[in-house]
């Protein structure tokens, strides 16, 4: 990088745009004149491509798209968000056509098999994993056995490998094996953020070596366990028309809006995970919307990860370290009222506070677990807001308030 280059945050008023039954954004092309048949792709058709020729159904299709089948509507549909998660874990009856046997034995249309495999939904070794000595004790004793024969079969034809037994994202139908495991996301996490914003207008700098990118909030940087294209890197890359693939560098939670840097090559991203490294080479700055003003200056906690069965990881804050603990240091460098409305306003009444904060480390949820310890949750965090509860009582439920800014100083 060349000289001091302040890379502030850009409004995305101007870039959000409503979402038409016609049309799609550039990260997923135009949908021309619907057709009612569906048409089998050629094998060098691109993924996007293939997701696109099959959401162009008809109105008697669509219709038809009830339940899991509606799982992979694009754009997706009120239906998609209350489904719930689904995941099927197979073993292939026979060797065979990989769409063909998630069909058969799971009993879903094979045009809608093949969307799943468009959304990176399907994952899929030669040999099934062993089981875990909790999930055995959980069956009985002649399907654990049945399961292990299944197992060693496969074992005696593809070997042991750890390659050979770690479940791999598959985005196209192959020959698969008999014994072969197959996992299944029938109902894919969607992230409709990625289809109201024009991406090609969120891109703020394209250069050689990387892109600067608005991340609009509700959408994940990187692809998930079961969607490779509601992504941030995947819409940018579309809308860029990469050759290759985009990489991470660093990452903003989902809820997150702002700027991502994202690199187009591995020597860069190398560079860029050192200068992280290097106290003052990347400053990152961020807006975050609060009931009532936090205090100025520097904060600083402990933060160690929870994880209890059932329930998503979190965050426990502590005074002082413990073991296993992480020093989250922020400062809270401006506080700003501003007027609010509709749903912030109904939560919180017409003013609240924008505060402007610098990370000077960079944990899990850090802005979110360290302003709930002292009691000034985010707009809409659920997940920290008892922190502070005792203190500030009314919190909001939409999407957090967070924006940020990245600053690359000279090293």
């Amino acid at each position: 990088m060349q000289g001091q280059e302040l890379l502030k945050f850009r409004s995305s008023a101007h870039v959000r745009k409503a979402w038409y039954p016609f049309q799609i954004t550039a990260s997923l092309g135009h949908m021309s004149q619907a057709v009612k048949q569906r048409k089998p792709m050629s094998n060098n058709a691109s993924l996007i491509e293939s997701l696109k020729q099959f959401a162009h159904y008809g109105a008697e299709v669509q219709e038809q798209r009830h339940g899991s089948l509606a799982a992979t509507n694009v754009p997706p549909t009120p239906e998609t968000s209350t489904l719930g998660p689904r995941v099927e874990h197979l073993s292939a009856a026979a060797d065979g056509p990989l769409k063909s046997t998630i069909s058969n034995q799971l009993k879903l249309p094979e045009w809608f098999v093949h969307e799943l495999l468009c959304f990176g939904a399907v994952h899929w070794c030669p040999v099934p994993p062993a089981l875990s000595p909790m999930r055995a004790a959980s069956m009985d004793s002649e399907h654990v056995a049945h399961l292990s024969a299944r197992r060693q079969a496969a074992v005696s034809i593809h070997g042991k490998q750890a390659e050979q037994c770690q479940p791999k994202r598959v985005t196209q139908d192959i020959a698969i094996n008999k014994h072969a495991f197959i996992r299944v996301h029938v109902h894919p996490k969607r992230f409709p953020a990625v289809y109201t914003v024009d991406w090609q207008e969120c891109v703020i700098y394209r250069g050689a070596d990387y892109v600067v990118v608005h991340k609009p909030a509700g959408v994940q940087v990187a692809p998930t366990v079961d969607n490779l294209l509601e992504n941030v890197l995947f819409c940018t890359a579309q809308a860029l028309q990469c050759a290759e693939s985009l990489l991470i560098t660093h990452r903003l939670d989902a809820c997150t809006e702002g700027l991502l840097v994202v690199g187009r090559n591995r020597p860069f991203v190398q560079h860029f995970n050192r200068l992280l490294q290097q106290p003052g080479a990347v400053r990152k700055f961020y807006k975050a919307l609060t009931q009532h003003p936090p205090p100025t200056g520097k904060l600083t906690h402990h933060k160690t990860q929870e994880q209890v069965k059932g329930q998503p990881a979190h965050s426990q804050v502590h005074d002082s370290p413990v073991p296993g603990s992480q020093c989250c240091l922020l400062e809270v460098l401006d506080v700003s009222p501003v007027q609010v409305v509709h749903a912030v306003a109904a939560e919180w009444g017409p003013v609240a506070y924008e505060a402007l904060l610098e990370l000077h480390t960079g944990r899990t949820h850090q802005i979110r677990v360290q302003l709930g310890a002292e009691g000034f949750p985010l707009y809409g965090d659920t997940m920290y807001a008892n922190m502070a509860h005792s203190m500030s009582p009314k919190v909001g439920k939409p999407q957090q308030h967070v924006k940020t800014t990245v600053k690359v100083c000279d090293v």
